[in-house]
């Protein structure tokens, strides 16, 4: 899940080094440089002894927080292998970017850097937020109801009692 032009290529991939059996958990955030973190063999389940082995990692990134922004476990030896505070930059191409498994994309969105590994389970969740508070305004005896998270419902009701209503922008 990196951007592949211009660089640098924000965002962070995991990848199998082929010299070796280790894995390499690389990111690149808005500030700092290009980290290469190397997961040994040796938090692994082998399948096949030096052969074979089995990683399960769990990473979670979340920009709203202060601190571990993004972090990165190793679930066998239940291990954090890597975190940080930095952000990835707030940018319209980072927003929906293509997770690739086994390859790299290049600039064309043509795939590359193959590996050689078999992903036995794979999910992407989108982090959920509670929505900003809503802001009121009053004008010539309308009220409009306005928040800053994109496709909150608002609900309504007249008083202390009665049924909540949702709000729909006046015509």
């Amino acid at each position: 899940m990196k951007r592949a032009n211009p660089s640098p290529w924000y965002g962070f991939q995991i990848r199998h080094v082929n010299t070796a059996k280790n894995i390499t958990l690389g990111t690149q955030f808005e500030f700092g440089s290009n980290t290469n973190t190397t997961v040994n063999p040796n938090t692994a389940n082998w399948v096949v002894a030096n052969k074979i082995a089995e990683f399960n990692f769990h990473v979670t990134y979340d920009p709203t927080l202060f601190s571990n922004t993004f972090v990165a476990q190793e679930l066998i030896s239940n291990k954090k292998i890597y975190s940080s505070n930095y952000l990835f930059p707030d940018l319209p191409e980072l927003r929906y970017l293509t997770v690739c498994l086994g390859c790299a994309l290049d600039e064309n969105a043509q795939p590359y850097r193959y590996s050689k590994i078999n992903v036995l389970n794979f999910s992407l969740q989108k982090i959920t937020h509670p929505p900003a508070v809503p802001t009121f305004m009053y004008s010539d005896n309308i009220i409009t109801i306005l928040c800053e998270t994109s496709g909150a419902e608002i609900y309504y009701r007249a008083g202390s009692t009665g049924p909540f209503i949702q709000y729909t922008e006046p015509i």
